[in-house]
């Protein structure tokens, strides 16, 4: 399988799984539910889904809480575990990491492990990282989708640390045309 039938594998079983569950019912119970990443770019290599639940206030704690009793109550057999963390530590919090409250549900699908990374964020934080690049807002040319997909598989096969976001600005932004040039970048 090549890496854009690998994508589009991992797309659509991201779609369906989507609209088959009950998740996106609890999620906007919360807010308006947007994505983000791989899933919104449609350069999926792996099962993850990146999701920002956006409202005008902003979120607190007890929300993940509640957020995790919606999920559970509604989709009571898709998550095999939910993950709460902000690490105030990591020096891309607030940079390439959002301010606001993170919960991560993490499950079984095909026998594969997936996650999906729900940030939920008030109006205002959501604004503050969307002046960044968005895959999102971005329909990409076929070799700009295969030259991510490539940097997205070397970064796996090596270990090398970028992230997603750092790779789709090198290609979109600073003109990377070679996927082994991810190595040179600072």
């Amino acid at each position: 399988m090549n890496l854009i039938e690998k994508s589009n594998y991992y797309q659509k079983t991201a779609v369906d799984f989507l609209e088959n569950s009950h998740f996106l019912e609890a999620l906007t119970q919360f807010g308006r539910v947007e994505y983000e990443g791989a899933y919104a770019g449609k350069v999926m290599l792996d099962g993850d889904i990146d999701i920002r639940v956006v409202r005008n206030e902003p979120f607190a704690f007890a929300d993940s809480v509640k957020l995790i009793e919606a999920v559970n109550e509604l989709c009571p057999d898709d998550f095999r575990s939910y993950y709460l963390k902000a690490d105030w530590e990591d020096p891309r919090f607030g940079n390439q990491f959002p301010q606001g409250k993170y919960v991560g549900f993490k499950f079984l699908l095909n026998d594969e492990k997936w996650k999906c990374d729900v940030w939920l964020l008030s109006e205002a934080d959501h604004l503050k990282v969307r002046s960044s690049l968005n895959i999102a807002n971005i329909e990409l040319t076929e070799e700009q989708r295969n030259l991510i997909l490539e940097c997205k598989a070397l970064r796996k096969e090596t270990g090398i640390k970028k992230s997603g976001q750092e790779i789709y600005e090198a290609v979109l932004q600073n003109g990377l045309k070679k996927a082994e040039d991810l190595f040179t970048l600072k």
